[in-house]
């Protein structure tokens, strides 16, 4: 189910950048809705990718290590696989989610790393499955971020971990 302006109460509001930004007002979430004429490609060609910065991810990895120093994690949206990567290398046993292919290619077979070609759902994996879930620089792209969150917590362990990185 994805949510659009005029269901489940919620309201449209456009930014002065031109950029549509939705609130739901049953939970107050405030998210930009997916585009179907934004594609995985199109994020992964883009010249500037802040969320690449060693400093943003090095901060992010460091207050990870601080509540839960290891464990196995699911980064939802790995794309490239850089955090992924940096974060198997710190003792996580790491394995990322991405809907496009060639995403998936990278991570897989340039990075060796484990990655699952699909859209994040409760169905994929199975209850308490991770001590740590991370969406980077991602939920504020998802259709439905609150569904996807509930989907988190379902698969998340008791005193799991859930590490949100949007833009600032």
């Amino acid at each position: 189910m994805s949510i659009v302006p005029g269901e489940h109460g919620v309201q449209n509001s456009v930014s002065q950048s031109g950029i549509e930004i939705v609130k739901c007002q049953q939970c107050k979430l405030v998210f930009q809705p997916r585009s179907d004429s934004v594609t995985a490609s199109d994020y992964r060609n883009a010249p500037n990718r802040d969320y690449d910065s060693l400093q943003a991810v090095s901060d992010v990895i460091q207050g990870m290590k601080r509540l839960k120093p290891t464990g196995k994690l699911l980064d939802v949206g790995c794309g490239r696989g850089e955090f992924l990567a940096r974060i198997q290398e710190e003792g996580y046993d790491a394995t990322g989610l991405e809907p496009d292919v060639t995403g998936c290619d990278i991570v897989s077979e340039q990075l060796g790393l484990k990655v699952i070609h699909g859209y994040y759902s409760k169905e994929l994996f199975s209850e308490n499955s991770f001590d740590v879930h991370t969406y980077i620089q991602l939920l504020e792209h998802c259709a439905d971020p609150l569904n996807m969150l509930r989907a988190s917590f379902h698969h998340l362990r008791p005193g799991g971990l859930l590490v949100i990185t949007v833009p600032s």
